[in-house]
C-alpha cells in the first residue's frame, strides 16, 4: 500500500490533514499580518492632537476661566464689475483686466494689496481670521489699456466683543 494513499483511511490520511493544517495557518498567518499592517497603517494616519489644543466635542463648551483669546472673524468682500465708464458710456467688458483689492488694518490710513481678482473670476475675496478692530477695502478696477478706475473704499469695523449686561432685572413674588 502506498504510504499516501488514503482510500483506507489508515495512517495515509496524515498527508491532506497536514496539507490543510498547513493551508489554514498559512491562511491566519496571512490575516494576521494583513490585520497588523491594516492597524500600523491606521494608527500612522491618526491625527495626534497637539499639546494644549482642545479636543473637546463641538458640543461641549469649555469655561477656561483668566484665559482670554482674541476672536477672529471671517469676512467676504463681493462686488458687481462695472458696466460704464466715468464719460458714461459704455465699458467693453473684454477691456477689464481685474480688480485690485487692497486692505486696511488701521481703518484706511495704509493699503495693502492682497489680490487681483480677475474678470473671469468670482467676484469676491475672503479674509479669514481678522480680528476686532476697524478695517478698509479699497477696490480698484484696472483695464488692458492701462488706464484704472479711482477705487472705492469701504471702511467696516469688528466688533466681537462681550454684549453689555442684561437690563430691567426684575424679580416678583406671587
Amino acid at each position: 500500500m502506498d504510504r499516501w494513499d488514503t482510500t483506507d483511511g489508515g495512517s495515509g490520511s496524515v498527508f491532506p490533514t497536514l496539507i490543510l493544517l498547513l493551508l489554514l495557518t498559512m491562511d491566519v498567518a496571512v490575516l494576521l499580518i494583513l490585520l497588523v499592517i491594516g492597524i500600523v497603517v491606521f494608527l500612522s494616519k491618526r491625527k495626534k492632537p497637539d499639546e494644549g489644543e482642545d479636543n473637546s466635542p463641538p458640543n461641549v463648551v469649555k469655561r477656561n476661566l483668566g484665559e482670554e483669546r482674541a476672536m477672529t472673524t471671517t469676512v467676504n468682500v463681493s462686488w458687481d464689475l462695472p458696466t460704464t465708464r466715468t464719460s458714461g458710456n459704455p465699458l467693453d467688458p473684454a477691456l477689464i483686466a481685474g480688480v485690485d483689492v487692497s486692505l486696511s488694518a488701521d481703518g484706511g490710513a495704509n493699503f495693502t494689496l492682497t489680490d487681483t481678482v480677475l474678470p473671469t473670476a468670482v467676484q469676491e475675496v475672503t479674509y479669514p481670521d481678522l480680528v476686532d478692530g476697524d478695517y478698509a477695502v479699497r477696490l480698484v478696477v484696472r483695464l488692458t489699456t492701462g488706464q484704472v478706475s479711482a477705487g472705492v473704499d469701504t471702511p467696516f469695523q469688528l466688533d466681537t466683543s462681550a454684549p453689555s449686561d442684561v437690563t430691567n432685572i426684575q424679580i416678583t413674588f406671587p
